[in-house]
Formats: C-alpha cells, sequence, structure tokens
C-alpha cells in the first residue's frame, strides 16, 4: 500500500478512502498512516503531501465512499450489505470514542481545555 499511495499520490488516497467508506476491507489508519508520514521531510527529505489536502481527501472520500455503500444499500435492499454499513458505523463510533478517552486521559492539563473536551476534569 505504500508504494501506491507513493506512486499514485492523492489520487490513491481518495480511491482507497472511497473504497473504505465503502465497506471494503481497506484499514483507513494504514493509509492515512502513510499519508500523514509524507507529510513530514521525515520521510523521503521532502514533504510529499499537504496535512490540509490529506485531511480533505479524507472527508470527501469517506462521503462519497459512505453514499455508495446506501445508495448501493437503497438499490438492492441487501441485508448482508445493510449489516457491513452498520459494523461499519459502530466501528467508527466506538474507535472515535476509545480515542476521545484517550486523549482526554493523556492530554487533559487544565480544567478549561477538558471541561470544554467533555472530560470534566
Amino acid at each position: 500500500m505504500q508504494s501506491f499511495v507513493q506512486s499514485y499520490g492523492y489520487f490513491a488516497l481518495i480511491v482507497l478512502s472511497i473504497l473504505e467508506s465503502a465497506c471494503a476491507p481497506i484499514p483507513s489508519e494504514v493509509t492515512f498512516g502513510f499519508a500523514g508520514a509524507f507529510c513530514t521531510v521525515a520521510v523521503g527529505g521532502s514533504s510529499h503531501f499537504s496535512v490540509w489536502a490529506v485531511i480533505a481527501i479524507g472527508t470527501v472520500g469517506s462521503l462519497v465512499g459512505s453514499i455508495i455503500a446506501y445508495e448501493t444499500w437503497l438499490g438492492t435492499g441487501d441485508d448482508d450489505l445493510l449489516e457491513s454499513i452498520r459494523a461499519y458505523n459502530e466501528e467508527n463510533c466506538t474507535s472515535t470514542l476509545s480515542l476521545r478517552d484517550w486523549l482526554l486521559g493523556t492530554y487533559c492539563v487544565s480544567g478549561l481545555v477538558c471541561a470544554w473536551a467533555g472530560g470534566g476534569r
């Protein structure tokens, strides 16, 4: 996957993001992990990607892939696809909550920041 992302750049990111959000088993953590690395000068001596472009591509790809999955389900009524969409969304919600909890536990340095983030400390 690294060579695909490195060779095809932003195009690879949008394709992989759409496929992942359309319930294909492509981990976005890996795809965007490589993209994050390519945003730094530590990989290859110069930054290949813009952080803001990577964020925008991930957002658009996720939206397009989700719409494709939903529209496919609407057209087919396939219960297995609906279960895949449900499982995908549940995993995203669970992962986001776990990340929030970890960030609050690790990075709460002021009561104001924690209260703003919902940590209540």
